[in-house]
């Protein structure tokens, strides 16, 4: 923190969680030379996270190609999203294996 500034007394940062239930917004103060923290605003937050996106832009492709064509594009989403996933996960087998065989060799 040093590198940044943050580190003399008076310096105000603010911290936000985005998570994927909520968002949550804190404000603090250094307030002193050793770096002790004041909090300047209190937490506060609400169910604005990933999870409420997701829901928020499912809503919008039903309301926007009506209720059959939303949920087939949504299940189509789905799909090629768990379809990259798998091969993610077989790429990501191969390497463990390719490395493990490298890491025998080199022993």
């Amino acid at each position: 923190m040093r590198e940044l500034g943050a580190s003399v007394v008076g310096t105000r940062y603010i911290v936000v969680d985005c998570g994927g239930g909520t968002v949550d917004i804190t404000a603090h103060e250094m307030s002193s030379a050793r770096g002790d923290l004041q909090e300047i605003f209190k937490a506060t937050g609400g169910p604005h996270g990933s999870v409420g996106l997701s829901v928020s832009l499912s809503d919008c492709f039903i309301t926007a190609l009506g209720l059959a064509a939303g949920h087939f594009f949504l299940r189509l989403i789905y799909l090629v999203k768990l379809f990259f996933y798998f091969v993610y996960l077989f790429r990501l087998r191969s390497m463990v294996k390719l490395l493990s065989i490298i890491f025998f060799f080199l022993r």
